[in-house]
């Protein structure tokens, strides 16, 4: 797995999960993407929690419906079993509306 391409981009991709997706949970210290295989690879600091986890997503798909976007995963893997089941049984495979600006930066990274 390689670093995304343009350090900007990554940096403007983690910038927007934080302030989206993982506010409240925690923030997204690191972020890994392979676009051939739409797999990504994270180091989060969950809130409360004093060292961070690692994430792995095997299989990340981005969608429209209903002219929103959202994304599909799969292969949900972190470095708490407890959490992996938890993931596992309520975000794989389901879809998950994003903000615009974390779907605009998926969409130039694949």
């Amino acid at each position: 797995m390689r670093l995304i391409p343009h350090k900007a981009l990554q940096l403007m991709l983690c910038k927007a999960l934080n302030l989206t997706l993982a506010r409240g949970y925690g923030k997204v210290l690191k972020l890994e993407f392979d676009p051939k295989t739409k797999s990504l690879k994270a180091k989060v600091l969950l809130e409360g929690e004093s060292e961070p986890i690692d994430l792995e997503i095997g299989k990340f798909e981005m969608t429209v419906r209903d002219g929103t976007g959202h994304i599909l995963l799969s292969g949900i893997k972190t470095s708490r079993p407890w959490l992996t089941t938890l993931c596992s049984r309520l975000l794989e495979n389901r879809p998950i509306k994003v903000d615009p600006a974390v779907y605009s930066c998926l969409s130039l990274i694949l």
